[in-house]
């Protein structure tokens, strides 16, 4: 059965490749700015059958998983990214 989100987990699997390592806190409004700069067209095609909130959950949620990161709480995107707030991830 496949993912109905696997494409967020596509677009966050490439952004982390992409940003360097190590990853601070605020990987996650990193990973958002990164698809805004390099994959925004994908991004948008995601978000006609999925909606906008639910790919920006989403990539919070597998970035979180893919690093094994728990919330420390919500905070306002600052970063100019496609999200308005995110999760810190220390």
């Amino acid at each position: 059965m496949a993912l109905k989100t696997q494409g967020v987990l596509d677009l966050v699997n490439r952004a982390l490749n992409r940003i360097p390592m190590p990853y601070g806190e605020d990987i996650v409004d990193d990973v958002a700015l990164d698809i805004k700069k390099h994959e925004l067209s994908q991004y948008n095609a995601l978000c006609g059958p999925l909606t906008s909130s639910v790919v920006n959950c989403w990539i919070g949620r597998w970035t979180s998983i893919i690093l094994k990161r728990t919330s420390a709480g919500q905070f306002s995107a600052t970063k100019g990214s496609i999200i308005s707030s995110y999760s810190k991830l220390p």
